[in-house]
């Protein structure tokens, strides 16, 4: 029987994914914080306690009317919903769960009146001599901020995308022109580039970001971060990505199943022997750690809540997670 990891290594160094634009985000999201009605802060719903950065929220929403977007809510198990409301209310007004996909919105257009109720139920913040209200849109990277918006104009303005997309992290570099969203009531909302903590420490939580996406790939380590993936899925005795994979049982070793994934899928890249100067083929395993991550990001592998364990302490009598 194979013998599975209880506990993943993880390298010491730290990750310095905090460019220059990131800090003048920061800077810039602070100058406009005295005309925003209600701050939309947008996670991942697959991590929604891994990322969230406490003096981030101190410096921006600082007790402010606050809505908590967990996206991706296709991508993960729903069965956690209610314990991550409990775990979370504390920190967030109200929460939302939704999908904003270019041909699967779901609860888009619950967005704008549920910051019209956060900010009645706060008259210190109700700016009553306007009838306009300013949302700010925080988060972390690659996160869906951007298709939250376009999805906001399409659905309910009828306009056309206006925010540029794409399935990496980094996409958003500057705070935005003030976008309007919605005509009743008068509505506007600021986009801002995705911001993490200025030293994030290679630590289990930051690999369940690069799980999802929140790095550049390739800034954390393709096959580190596949490595962290069969780790949580193996931890969770959740061993049927063999059989998705075509791999004859689980594995605990990320050289051998990246090495059967590329041979499974013909991931073959030339190479030159210097010995017999002749050219030779060899196992991308670049190409198969991709593989490998982007079925467990688009939910082939299955739908999961990567901070399952985050939820419980271990001697609560509710703590379910198998590991």
């Amino acid at each position: 029987m194979v013998a599975f990891r209880k506990v993943f290594h993880t390298v010491s160094k730290s990750t310095t994914w905090y460019p220059l634009h990131m800090a003048t985000g920061l800077k810039k999201i602070q100058r406009l914080l005295r005309d925003i009605d209600c701050v939309v802060e947008v996670h991942d719903a697959r991590i929604p306690i891994s990322g969230r950065s406490s003096s981030f929220h101190q410096q921006v929403i600082c007790g402010r009317p606050h809505l908590l977007v967990l996206n991706k809510m296709d991508l993960i198990d729903i069965n956690f919903k209610t314990d991550v409301d409990k775990k979370l209310l504390g920190s967030c007004d109200r929460i939302l769960y939704t999908t904003a996909k270019k041909h699967t919105k779901v609860n888009i257009e619950q967005i704008v009146p549920m910051c019209q109720e956060i900010v009645k139920s706060k008259p210190k913040f109700n700016r009553a001599d306007t009838p306009e209200m300013n949302l700010l849109i925080v988060g972390v990277p690659n996160v869906g901020k951007s298709s939250i918006i376009n999805s906001l104009r399409t659905t309910i303005c009828g306009k056309k995308e206006v925010m540029a997309v794409a399935p990496h992290a980094g996409v958003t570099k500057t705070v935005s022109n003030r976008l309007k969203i919605s005509n009743d009531p008068p509505t506007y909302l600021y986009d801002t580039p995705g911001i993490l903590e200025p030293n994030l420490s290679m630590s289990e939580s930051a690999l369940r970001l690069a799980a999802c996406g929140l790095f550049k790939d390739a800034a954390v380590g393709e096959v580190l971060i596949a490595d962290y993936i069969l780790f949580w899925l193996n931890r969770r005795k959740l061993f049927h990505y063999s059989n998705i994979l075509g791999i004859s049982e689980p594995s605990d070793n990320i050289v051998e199943v990246l090495s059967k994934i590329a041979i499974n899928q013909n991931f073959l890249f030339e190479t030159k022997d210097m010995k017999t100067r002749s050219n030779a083929l060899r196992l991308d395993q670049i190409r198969a750690a991709n593989y490998f991550i982007n079925l467990f990001r688009d939910g082939t592998l299955g739908t999961y809540l990567l901070d399952d364990d985050l939820l419980y302490r271990a001697n609560d009598p509710g703590f379910r997670v198998a590991l």
